[in-house]
């Protein structure tokens, strides 16, 4: 299953906004919230946005890189 192209562009932004509000719901001290495990979703969800954003710049680029050897 392959997913619509902006759909596809929006997701690593998407896992970093969502990892930002996790850690500052625990900044705030938001009270329902079981602080540790919101906290480390949050960053692992940063994290996992950022590697995916960087992954397809490094592919991008290795890619233009070989059309412009051609």
């Amino acid at each position: 299953m392959r997913l619509p192209k902006p759909v596809y562009e929006i997701v690593p932004y998407f896992l970093v906004a969502v990892g930002s509000l996790f850690i500052a719901l625990v900044l705030h001290q938001y009270r329902y919230a079981p602080m540790l495990f919101i906290w480390l979703l949050g960053l692992f969800c940063i994290l996992a946005g950022l590697a995916v954003i960087m992954t397809r710049f490094i592919a991008r680029r290795s890619r233009r890189a070989a059309a412009d050897d051609e």
